[in-house]
């Protein structure tokens, strides 16, 4: 006979509960018991029964195991999820739950979580400004499918949400620089006392290479007499900040790219340099190591650069010339407009740029043909002027 056993949440809430009993497990031989908790009256937890049994003499089996909360649910889901992924888009990811979805809903039963919780959730998101509302809805949906497929709930509340529509911006930032505007940012830079970041910004520029796929170049990646850059990992944060080295994303992320002349000479060049810059330097962490140990862009102690060195290096550059603003990333772009504007192939322009989606490619290849058809009606309107 079932009992229904009264008890006390961690707030002083009364609560009440019930054991069902399922028979015996045939693979284990052992008792086959479902729980059930967290209702807040006698009565609520009776009809819950009622219903659970109907279900099991109608088809053998009770779909959810107990009322679990979605901080229980998240412990579950978190250890299968952080060994399909790599370690740097787990601390993304765990940013999401701590900062924006654990806050709302950690005490919430999942199975009384609706629609409507989940709709006021993410419109909160947007009002608030968050920028990244459509990435945390994504997680808070993935987590609540997995809870469907284990059968503790019959249905992803968030099936039915409708998403707010991101704010048009009127005044889009410049994605690249032209021929003209790189050709001047390089030029503002001061050679003699800046060498490392003129060589770091003409390589992004000329090969198009991340970010995170610079940081974790060593020299042994240059082949000199090929004229060649191997490209094979990239450089992420791990726990507690920890800089880890890992593999790219993709298959595609792993390349050669073939090297200009002048971008080669520079690169030798900055070797040279980098044995004096060190020695200028007189640290004991600044000693020139092998090739393959050796990185080629390095902070003053001879290790990986922090994130937003370049972008710091880029500001200060920026303030001696007067061209558009752009991201670190940005130059990738300009990479791809450079590529556009050679008449570059764009099945080639994928294989350089590493994107194992033709389309990705496509998408920057579209945005400056647009660019390069707004520039043409521009012409026009200057000839045709009536």
């Amino acid at each position: 006979m079932v009992q229904f056993k009264k008890y006390k949440t961690k707030k002083g809430e009364t609560r009440y509960q019930f054991q069902m009993y399922l028979g015996k497990d045939p693979r284990t031989g052992k008792d086959k018991v479902t729980r059930r908790r967290g209702f807040k009256t006698k009565s609520e937890a009776q009809i819950t029964y009622s219903r659970l049994k109907v279900e099991f003499l109608d088809k053998g089996e009770i779909k959810s195991k107990e009322k679990i909360t979605f901080q229980e649910l998240f412990n579950e889901w978190w250890e299968i999820y952080i060994t399909t992924v790599r370690k740097s888009t787990t601390i993304r990811t765990y940013g999401y739950f701590k900062n924006k979805i654990l806050p709302n809903l950690k005490d919430y039963y999942i199975d009384k979580i609706t629609t409507k919780d989940c709709q006021e959730l993410i419109i909160k998101w947007y009002k608030s400004g968050y920028k990244s509302y459509n990435s945390a809805f994504k997680y808070l949906k993935k987590i609540l499918e997995y809870a469907r497929k284990q059968r503790y709930i019959d249905r992803n509340p968030c099936e039915d949400v409708i998403k707010p529509k991101p704010q048009e911006n009127l005044h889009p930032r410049r994605k690249y620089w032209t021929k003209k505007e790189l050709e001047q940012f390089l030029n503002a830079i001061d050679k003699q006392k800046e060498f490392q970041q003129y060589t770091y910004f003409r390589l992004l520029a000329f090969t198009g290479i991340r970010k995170s796929e610079s940081f974790a170049l060593y020299w042994s990646d240059v082949d000199f007499k090929n004229g060649i850059l191997n490209i094979s990992k990239t450089l992420s944060q791990g726990d507690r900040g920890k800089m880890i080295e890992q593999l790219p994303k993709t298959k595609a992320g792993i390349r050669k790219i073939p090297l200009d002349k002048k971008t080669l000479e520079t690169l030798s060049e900055w070797k040279k340099k980098q044995v004096s810059y060190f020695q200028f330097l007189n640290n004991n962490y600044c000693k020139i190591k092998p090739d393959n140990q050796q990185l080629i862009f390095a902070n003053t102690r001879n290790h990986y650069l922090i994130n937003y060195t370049p972008k710091e290096w880029m500001d200060q550059i920026l303030k001696r010339i007067d061209i558009p603003r752009i991201t670190i990333h940005g130059l990738r772009h300009t990479h791809a407009s450079l590529l556009y504007a050679s008449g570059v192939d764009i099945k080639e322009a994928q294989l350089r740029l590493g994107h194992s989606d033709l389309n990705t490619t496509m998408q920057i290849y579209t945005h400056i043909d647009e660019q390069q058809e707004k520039k043409a009606v521009n012409k026009l309107v200057r000839y045709a002027d009536f």
